[in-house]
């Protein structure tokens, strides 16, 4: 089984539906595939978009260190799947305990808004390690 994800300049972004069952929520989402992250993460526009309420989700007390320093991260109060479609043109299901949910908190509209458009959902280093992960200059895809 192949996932093929698509190829942006030198960025490697998957097509997900992801579902929350007990937020109700679930729609398509781009999640730029990272190496570097830890863990996998919905952005706050994505999260705007599938209508996820923040004060349903737990405030946890570790945030989300990169480059372009700190963020809050929420998490969701249950399980929640990301379903990708497979080169046969299947679905395929990962599912997760719970999922996490990024926050921009700056005061200055101007750069909340800058930071809000470019934070992506990320597939990180909790579900890359399920599949084999190839990379070259041409191809993407996740193999099982």
């Amino acid at each position: 089984m192949q996932i093929n994800p698509a190829r942006e300049e030198k960025q490697i972004r998957l097509l997900s539906f992801f579902s929350c069952f007990k937020l109700g929520v679930g729609g398509p989402v781009y999640f730029l595939i990272d190496t570097g992250a830890s863990r996998s993460l919905l952005s706050e526009r994505d999260a705007r978009i599938l209508g996820i309420d923040y004060g349903r989700l737990e405030l946890q007390k570790e945030p989300l260190v990169g480059l372009g320093g700190t963020l809050p991260v929420y998490k969701t109060p249950g399980e929640c799947s990301l379903t990708f479609r497979t080169s046969e043109q299947k679905g395929h299901v990962e599912s997760f305990p719970h999922f996490d949910v990024v926050r921009v908190e700056i005061e200055d509209e101007k750069k909340r808004r800058l930071v809000f458009n470019l934070i992506p959902s990320l597939i990180g280093m909790d579900l890359l390690p399920r599949f084999k992960f190839y990379a070259t200059r041409d191809v993407a895809y996740l193999e099982r």
